[in-house]
């Protein structure tokens, strides 16, 4: 899989293309539910619904060229907002880690809200 990473101000880098391996969790999900007790033995659940600024996306990104790691650890130093596009979805948020493995980078990406429809 593809994935496609960029910041929302001009960079003259220019957007850095990444191939994901199978492990990356672009479609993981949760819902806002809640399960709370109650005096007759029973429950309430109460569903909340979904929202995409929940989600926390794991990237494993292989093969990656020196040039590019380095471009990778410059953007999550700068600790801004960046979109990223992968399979047929977009988004916009932040990089909350980066872990280097050789020629392989692992990145942690923090949905601030969907971009694509």
């Amino acid at each position: 899989m593809i994935a496609i990473l960029s910041t929302l101000a001009y960079s003259a880098q220019g957007p850095i293309t990444l191939q994901l391996t199978n492990d990356s969790s672009i479609r993981d999900l949760s819902l806002r539910i809640s399960r709370t007790a109650t005096l007759d033995g029973r429950c309430a659940i109460t569903n909340g619904g979904m929202s995409h600024s929940d989600r926390t996306l794991q990237l494993q990104a292989i093969n990656c060229s020196p040039d590019t790691a380095t471009q990778l650890w410059a953007l999550v130093q700068q600790a801004t907002a960046v979109c990223l596009a992968a399979r047929d979805e977009s988004f916009q948020g932040y990089l909350s880690s980066y872990r280097e493995r050789g020629a392989n980078v692992q990145l942690t990406f923090l949905v601030e809200r969907k971009l694509s429809a």
